[in-house]
């Protein structure tokens, strides 16, 4: 008997009077999980082992190693003669005894409650949408009875798991949140990204209640006949911003998306264009509208592909492009009018130089072409890097590729010195991540600013 310890003889042989122990509760009957709390005056002199247990009513009266035998729940006094104790409400409904045992093999009172399902004609699921594609954000709005415990909660659970025992419920729920004591409101979760039937559903109590409440909703893929990408062009200088323009179905997650992926990789399977992504974006609920993407810093065949969600969706439109090519002076001139400024990639340096490397001529001979059209026009140079290295060393390697460039265009094609400012930048602009080699690809580069 794990209570009733060694010295036990020694507390028989005390004399005590066993009229001076009480019990009080705090209500009648309980709700499963809630809290149960106990009034107790003992008699002086009892074992420091004496203690309270929660025992069905219906296990005989009178010896503590019966009690011992089936209490659910139990405190030691530890040698206090008055206070209180506060215990949870059993999960199984019936009758039920707090009693009080000397530790010596006695019984010394005892007090009954019952335990009854809490009112779940309170209880109620309203779901804003019946119908999701995977991943997409639903919304629930809730009633809970009033006393229920804080464990009760709410749970997204397969549609064939069988209803009414929390138990069960407990082993198949993929997403559930506590009410903690809340009796209304609303809780935001993801669809399942496994299509078919679900519910949603209410327990009244942790993982041994009831069900008292449920909602159904479906899973299904979205109608992708919905979906389109185009482009205002099919080729694209590396580097350079473009547009896409794209249509979606209604009902797509936010977390739907485009992104850019190598031509060569597998279509259909998101989870295999998002291990092959150099870029992306979501749609965050838009069901039309324009992109701009920046083409990859290495040339080849790529498409941009729309996927239904980022977790175990599926491509549903694609169309394809291809990143090579540099801009010519007239094209140049034209970015430069329209939007100010201009990123070029085809300008190459030897590793941590500003020495120019060789295939570096065509770029620079546009913008020397670019300069003889429009006398009057003056440029900055910056330079960019990326984030590897020093912040320091990059400032000041991208000032003096950023003069390399400036000296080459003066030397080579004539161009007057004081139509051409160098500024470096280093790495405090970036234009995509330096957590990857494409991204960093893409922040390295020269920029055109006209002044």
């Amino acid at each position: 008997m794990r209570k009733v310890l060694g010295i036990a003889l020694l507390t028989m042989s005390m004399s005590y009077v066993a009229t001076g122990a009480t019990l009080k509760l705090d209500a009648k009957t309980y709700v499963p999980g809630t809290p149960v709390t106990v009034q107790f005056t003992a008699p002086p002199g009892l074992s420091g082992n004496a203690w309270i247990g929660i025992i069905p009513s219906n296990i005989p009266h009178g010896d503590e190693a019966v009690n011992d035998a089936n209490d659910v729940d139990y405190q030691y006094l530890g040698g206090k003669t008055s206070g209180s104790m506060t215990f949870t409400a059993p999960s199984k409904l019936g009758a039920w005894d707090a009693r009080l045992n000397d530790g010596g093999g006695k019984e010394l009172a005892s007090v009954s409650f019952t335990v009854k399902p809490v009112d779940a004609s309170g209880a109620s699921l309203t779901l804003a949408a019946t119908t999701a594609a995977p991943g997409a954000p639903m919304t629930v709005t809730f009633k809970a009875p009033a006393g229920m415990p804080k464990e009760a909660w709410i749970g997204v659970v397969p549609a064939t798991v069988p209803h009414g025992d929390g138990a069960t419920i407990d082993q198949y729920d993929v997403d559930y949140t506590y009410l903690e004591g809340k009796t209304s409101g609303s809780w935001s979760f993801t669809a399942p990204g496994k299509t078919g039937a679900w519910n949603v559903r209410m327990i009244d109590a942790g993982s041994n209640g009831r069900e008292i409440a449920s909602a159904d909703f479906t899973v299904q893929r979205v109608d992708a006949s919905e979906a389109s990408l185009r482009l205002d062009r099919t080729t694209v200088p590396v580097g350079q911003e473009f547009a896409v323009h794209f249509t979606a179905p209604k009902g797509l997650p936010e977390n739907a998306w485009v992104g850019i992926i190598p031509s060569n990789v597998p279509h259909g399977d998101e989870e295999t264009n998002d291990q092959h992504d150099v870029d992306y974006q979501y749609l965050k609920g838009r069901t039309d509208g324009t992109l701009t993407f920046r083409a990859p810093a290495q040339a080849g065949a790529y498409d941009l592909r729309m996927n239904d969600t980022d977790s175990n969706g599926k491509e549903i439109a694609s169309t394809s492009f291809t990143v090579g090519g540099e801009l010519s002076s007239k094209e140049m001139a034209a970015t430069l009018a329209s939007s100010g400024k201009l990123s070029i990639y085809g300008i190459h340096f030897a590793t941590d130089s500003a020495k120019i490397e060789p295939d570096s001529k065509r770029p620079l001979a546009e913008i020397g072409q670019l300069l003889i059209r429009d006398p009057n026009l003056r440029l900055l140079i910056e330079g960019h890097t990326d984030s590897t290295g020093e912040a320091a060393h990059n400032q000041e390697l991208s000032q003096r590729r950023a003069e390399s460039v400036k000296s080459y265009l003066v030397e080579t094609f004539g161009i007057d010195a004081a139509r051409l400012a160098t500024r470096g930048m280093g790495a405090s602009q970036p234009v995509a991540t330096n957590d990857t080699d494409a991204g960093r690809a893409l922040n390295r580069r020269v920029e055109l600013v006209r002044q």
